[in-house]
């Protein structure tokens, strides 16, 4: 029984065998796993992989059922090579860093344009967007204890963002009784209210003891030095000349005066 059915599968094998042809025996014929070649089917490795097929544009489908047909073309794709995230490649996709930043990217004037919809044109060229640059944006201010009932506030001027601007650039001080720098002290300081010497420069007086026009160094920082026995809490504030920039400080505590001998 053993023999016939041996017999039946061989003459089934010899039959089927009979059915290929030389030529399609031919397509085995010097197969490399993973290699495609020419004239020759197709056998992946043994990661699945290919080393190379050519396929038409729009020849190629990816997803479940029969696919969706990718429609970019082989130059459109390369576009994607070599594109590095966060940073501008000439020639290359932009694809944007993990924050949504790019390093640098160049605009022809005109043709930025910000806002929702279609957005509103920046018409500003680059150059006068640069006179923008190194504008005074804020102030801060470190008070430090100097001699006897002496306080010393530094004031320096600052850029939007937060560096400090250079030049003698001059603006106004007061000092105020309220947080939000609106109106004048109502106390006036025992002694007097100035620049520290070779700390800056005063140019005149709106209020004694109160208001001043002041210039600092050619460093960005003016030193107000506040001599006043009482210590008073008061709030140092300075505004550019036009308003814009606008600034207070947190209010003046005893130990920011000097406790002398």
């Amino acid at each position: 029984m053993a023999v016939g059915r041996a017999n039946k599968f061989g003459a089934a094998l010899a039959k089927r065998l009979t059915d290929v042809d030389a030529d399609e025996v031919a397509y085995l014929t010097d197969v490399v796993a993973g290699t495609v070649t020419a004239s020759k089917a197709v056998v992946v490795g043994t990661n699945k992989n290919i080393d190379t097929i050519v396929i038409a544009d729009g020849g190629l489908k990816l997803g479940s059922g029969s696919g969706t047909a990718v429609t970019a073309t082989a130059a459109e794709l390369n576009l994607l090579d070599t594109a590095v995230a966060g940073t501008a490649v000439a020639s290359k996709a932009l694809v944007l860093g993990a924050n949504k930043n790019i390093d640098t990217i160049v605009i022809a004037d005109g043709g930025l344009k910000l806002g929702s919809g279609a957005g509103t044109a920046v018409t500003a060229t680059a150059a006068e967007l640069n006179e923008l640059d190194d504008i005074v944006a804020s102030f801060t201010f470190a008070a430090t204890a100097g001699a006897e009932n002496v306080c010393e506030v530094a004031i320096t001027l600052k850029d939007a963002a937060g560096a400090t601007v250079d030049g003698a650039r001059p603006f106004m001080v007061w000092l105020s009784d309220a947080d939000t720098g609106v109106g004048l002290t109502a106390t006036t300081a025992s002694g007097t209210v100035q620049a520290k010497s070779a700390s800056g420069a005063d140019f005149a007086t709106f209020t004694a003891k109160k208001a001043l026009l002041v210039q600092p160094l050619a460093t960005g920082v003016y030193t107000l030095e506040i001599t006043d026995s009482a210590k008073t809490a008061f709030y140092v504030c300075a505004a550019t000349l036009d308003g814009r920039a606008y600034s207070v400080s947190t209010v003046l505590a005893t130990e920011d005066y000097g406790a002398g001998e």
